[in-house]
């Protein structure tokens, strides 16, 4: 099926000689004027807007604005048309969003090379979205119900044996045994459901959660120790940490500290060390977490996201990679950042950088956003 092009351009001439000239390869709908061209937007979702700036009642950027701010129309492809070469304009359009820019008079050739191109690199992205949203769901059918009915299986068949076992002569140490396993695998449950709910909220975080910690080394090494207890490997946890003040709620720093560290134990044999290091300077406190684990590659580091796991074929692992997820997503909210650093089969560094409390209001005014840390890369 062929794209559909929406024109929009007051001049009756121009927009027809344009109509004319890709109706042989395209479907293209026409306004003429921008409100009609608004209307005829949401209603159809063409592939691509052809749209001239100056109009009457509403021009050209009134409409990419009215688009931009629909969501069935936020990422349609948008050309400007103008009579006007003025680099400032130019700009201006660019930075509303618009995807390309034809100065009146252009030839056909310009014309077309511009639609060649704005349909090209939306096809590109599409599939590129397309890939994203197919591995996600297969990451999703694989990791969610795998860890579910694992974790199902194995309370139904402690039910059983309790009940089989029931009449035997042992059955009081044979109970106490399955009962922890039960115990086990419901606190696996339950933190599945947690991560869930973890994840949910910090995707609907605003980026304005405020929130002081006057104690991160404390908070830090209490998380810590939670993970490294619940993993039965204090003896791998090797913890330093120094004294600041962040600008992000206690309940927040603990649980992406318990985030990062649960990750760390989790892709590291028994023995391996995991290291906590923070750093603090007048902008950033920064948390360094280091373990001894399988490592990554760079294509792995710039695909983890929700739902995201790595040669399950080869390693036998828990969890649904939503972890780092909403580790990076809470720094993130406060004006941080989650970093990862990896040698593949050796070793993996995550660091998250924390506005330091008195650099918060002037992250938000933008006077620390892009300040170097020589500490990270």
């Amino acid at each position: 099926m062929a794209p559909t092009i929406l024109v929009i351009d007051d001049d009756k001439i121009t927009r027809r000689l344009i109509v004319k000239s890709l109706s042989k390869d395209f479907n293209i709908i026409e306004a003429q004027d921008g409100l009609s061209g608004v209307q005829m937007a949401l209603q159809q979702s063409p592939d691509l807007v052809i749209c001239d700036i100056t109009m009457p009642d509403i021009d050209g950027y009134a409409v990419l604005e009215a688009l931009r701010d629909n969501e069935s129309t936020a990422s349609t492809a948008f050309v400007f048309l103008s009579g006007l070469a003025d680099p400032a304009e130019v700009r201006h359009g660019m930075n509303m969003g618009a995807d390309d820019y034809l100065t009146k008079p252009f030839s056909i050739n310009e014309l077309r090379q511009a639609v060649d191109a704005r349909l090209r690199k939306r096809a590109i992205q599409d599939a590129v979205l397309k890939k994203t949203v197919d591995e996600m769901r297969q990451n999703v059918a694989m990791a969610l119900p795998h860890e579910l009915r694992t974790a199902i299986m194995v309370l139904e068949g402690y039910i059983y044996l309790m009940f089989e076992e029931s009449g035997e002569g042992n059955a009081k140490a044979d109970r106490s045994q399955i009962l922890e396993g039960m115990s086990a695998y419901t606190a696996r449950l339950h933190d599945l459901s947690e991560k869930f709910l973890w994840f949910s909220k910090a995707q609907m975080l605003k980026n304005d959660h405020q929130g002081v910690c006057e104690r991160p080394a404390e908070i830090i090494q209490q998380a810590a120790n939670e993970k490294a207890a619940s993993y039965l490997r204090m003896k791998d946890l090797k913890i330093d940490v120094c004294l600041g003040a962040v600008a992000i709620s206690e309940e927040y720093l603990g649980h992406i500290v318990r985030e990062v560290v649960d990750n760390a134990f989790k892709f590291s044999p028994d023995g391996g060390t995991v290291t906590i290091h923070t750093h603090a300077d007048s902008h950033w406190y920064t948390i360094s977490v280091t373990d001894q684990g399988r490592g990554m590659t760079d294509e792995q580091i710039s695909k983890i996201g929700a739902f995201m796991q790595f040669e399950r074929e080869y390693f036998e692992q828990k969890g649904t990679g939503l972890g780092l997820t909403i580790a990076r997503r809470l720094a993130e909210s406060v004006g941080g950042q989650l970093k990862i650093q990896s040698t593949y089969r050796d070793h993996t560094t995550v660091m998250v950088r924390i506005p330091a409390s008195n650099a918060s209001e002037k992250l938000k005014a933008g006077g620390i956003g892009h300040t170097p840390n020589p500490h990270s890369s």
